[in-house]
């Protein structure tokens, strides 16, 4: 899809188009992690360890109120945005962005409210996690609306636009704030400010991702007009089963944590935590070329060009698995040492890890199915995948976890993990006639013809 709506026809184009998208992707993502992990780290030293709780504590609940104060638009709108742009529909495309802005700012407040209503229940009198708490409430529709216009920014392939801002820009914000209250005022440095900070960051991020479209040739975005109410219905019908879906993923990912924590203890649970975290790694160039892949993907759904389809699907998981077989080979390999620099306790964890490493592996071979699904719109049937590996997640946990502690959670999150993705790929063959997985690099299956 080009910046004017029409859809790349030829394969070089393509692949083109995909590599270079990939690797802005990439650049901005390794940039946007170096700095997040250099705001952690410095605000853990600077903070101590109760403040920095007290805001590890609030993000947690952020990111929590984020999936319900988003509504799925966050995904939602990168499908719709490059299915509109591909096809020129300029009236429905500035109508779904102004009314994805609408709803969710609807939704966000009304989380924020309950947010506020349930600490000032809780906690009556002023304490600081109150106050942190009580930031975050406001900071929550803000953080939802940067969200959202990164949603669109991506939907228009605009990648490092949609990275820029809530990756990068903000966590340099928050450092540049707190070391300037650190070095002027060493009395201010609470969680509270760093969550002011964060607001401010937030707020920065919002202007860098608007401009930044605004500078885009292809971003023709007209008056919204006359709301459809059935187009409304339409675009929630997709959203809020995407919203259920994101949900569902973020608990498959951690319910293994939350269950090793219950049945064995919260210090292995915490080294089983610091191996899921290093295994994904092994997704980090997937991630990076689904950014870009998504919107073409939507668009070739929408345009109906099956050519470009099979084309962007192999191109996308030959790109994921050229990173993610020397990756995970390299973490499976230098487990233990890996997980030993950072205390001899964390390299008990090295089993685990392997398994975790292997699980992203198998993840990245069967290919991307939860993004296929989703720009094709069929959210409803990864909402069902989803859920079908979180049940079979958490009961496998409640038998292995009793018996081979931390590893039993690694094999029931391998199995679980495997067994969705492998139903996924037969539903993406059934339903699309769609080879997702590795082999749909080989163009000459007919299958991928």
């Amino acid at each position: 899809m080009l910046g004017n709506g029409a859809m790349i026809s030829r394969p070089d184009e393509l692949t083109r188009a995909l590599l270079r998208g990939s690797a802005i992707a990439l650049i901005v993502t390794v940039a946007a992690q170096g700095v997040g992990f250099l705001l952690q780290l410095l605000l853990a030293r600077w903070l101590g360890d109760v403040e920095f709780g007290y805001y590890s504590y609030a993000m947690a609940w952020l990111a929590v109120g984020l999936i319900a104060g988003k509504a799925g638009y966050d995904t939602a709108l990168v499908r719709f945005v490059a299915e509109y742009d591909a096809t020129n529909d300029v009236t429905r495309l500035s109508q779904v962005i102004a009314h994805a802005r609408r709803f969710t700012l609807t939704t966000s407040a009304c989380v924020s409210l309950v947010l506020v209503a349930v600490v000032l229940a809780l906690s009556p009198e002023p304490t600081e996690l109150r106050r942190v708490l009580l930031f975050v409430a406001v900071l929550l529709p803000f953080a939802v609306y940067s969200e959202i216009t990164a949603a669109v920014a991506r939907g228009f392939r605009r990648v490092g636009a949609a990275l820029a801002g809530d990756g990068v820009l903000r966590p340099v914000v928050v450092l540049t704030i707190m070391a300037s209250v650190g070095a002027y005022w060493p009395a201010g440095m609470h969680a509270s400010g760093a969550t002011c900070a964060y607001i401010l960051g937030t707020l920065g991020s919002i202007v860098l991702t608007t401009s930044l479209l605004r500078r885009h040739r292809g971003v023709q975005i007209a008056r919204p007009g006359e709301r459809s109410p059935s187009s409304a219905r339409g675009w929630n019908t997709v959203a809020l089963p995407t919203m259920v879906a994101n949900g569902s993923l973020v608990l498959l990912y951690s319910v293994d944590i939350l269950m090793l924590g219950w049945l064995a203890n919260t210090t292995e649970s915490g080294y089983y935590n610091i191996a899921s975290k290093i295994a994904l790694l092994v997704l980090f160039a997937m991630n990076a070329a689904q950014a870009i892949a998504a919107p073409m993907l939507s668009a070739a759904f929408a345009t109906g060009r099956r050519e470009d389809l099979c084309k962007v699907v192999g191109q996308m998981n030959l790109l994921a698995a050229v990173a993610a077989v020397p990756l995970s080979i390299g973490v499976m390999v230098f487990a233990g040492p890996l997980l030993g620099l950072l205390g001899a306790g964390y390299a008990s964890a090295a089993g685990c890890l392997q398994l975790l490493a292997l699980m992203q592996l198998l993840n990245v071979l069967t290919g991307s199915v939860g993004t296929i699904l989703s720009m094709s719109g069929n959210q409803a049937l990864l909402v069902r995948l989803l859920g079908f590996g979180l049940v079979l997640n958490a009961l496998l946990n409640l038998v292995l976890i009793p018996r081979f502690g931390a590893e039993g959670a690694a094999w029931s999150a391998l199995i679980a993990h495997t067994a969705w993705n492998v139903a996924g790929v037969a539903l993406v063959r059934r339903r699309l006639r769609l080879d997702c997985t590795i082999l749909a690099a080989l163009p000459a299956l007919p299958l991928n013809r």
